[in-house]
């Protein structure tokens, strides 16, 4: 494993954005611009790239919100869930959320969750509504789906309405041996967070 840490050491960020990526920069850059343009400050990005092209370049220089990158590249392809586990292994943030790199995020959206958190110190994770979108023929982006749901344990058991970005989760819960199952490579962020769901309660933003 090649890791680098880019920028100063600095005391402990208040969230860390986890993104796996393979062989889609640009998609990257506009998840990292999203990033970038959070209303909260002092966001720690750690991205894993799990094989394809070096996008080291695209984490030079932290700007915005970001305030510190950390980047780990296997040149081999490892699998989705063995790339989830190594940012929960090296996020160094009070609280986690996990970017995929084709999808951004709202200029509020950590600062949102961030506060919900601080008003329901029982919850393990807060969670946002997230509006899946795609370009229409002439180039206008069209609403396909709102993921809006209230929180329903029992209806997690049988239906993932959790999109992997709506969910801003407690450091707690990777200390409490909370990871992601090795062998999935889909479904791999339900399975997480139905561990989540056990020792505490996700509140709706």
């Amino acid at each position: 494993m090649a890791s680098l840490e880019v920028a100063p050491a600095m005391s402990r960020p208040p969230v860390s954005i986890l993104i796996r990526t393979r062989n889609r920069p640009q998609l990257l850059a506009e998840a990292l611009a999203s990033v970038a343009a959070q209303t909260m400050p002092g966001l720690e990005v750690v991205v894993v790239n799990d094989g394809g092209c070096d996008v080291g370049e695209l984490l030079a220089r932290p700007h915005g919100a970001i305030a510190t990158f950390q980047y780990i590249h296997w040149p081999d392809g490892r699998g989705r869930s063995h790339a989830a586990n190594a940012l929960l292994e090296a996020a160094q943030g009070e609280c986690l959320l996990f970017l995929d790199d084709d999808d951004w995020l709202d200029a509020a959206h950590i600062g949102r969750l961030w506060q919900r958190l601080q008003h329901h110190p029982q919850a393990v994770a807060a969670y946002a509504d997230v509006a899946c979108v795609r370009r229409d023929a002439s180039q206008v982006w069209q609403t396909v789906r709102v993921f809006a749901e209230p929180f329903d344990v029992l209806r997690l058991a049988y239906e993932n309405f959790l999109p992997i970005h709506a969910v801003l989760f407690r450091r707690e819960v990777v200390s409490a041996g909370c990871r992601f199952d090795p062998e999935l490579d889909v479904y791999e962020d339900w399975a997480f967070w139905l561990q989540l769901a056990r020792p505490g309660e996700f509140v709706h933003q």
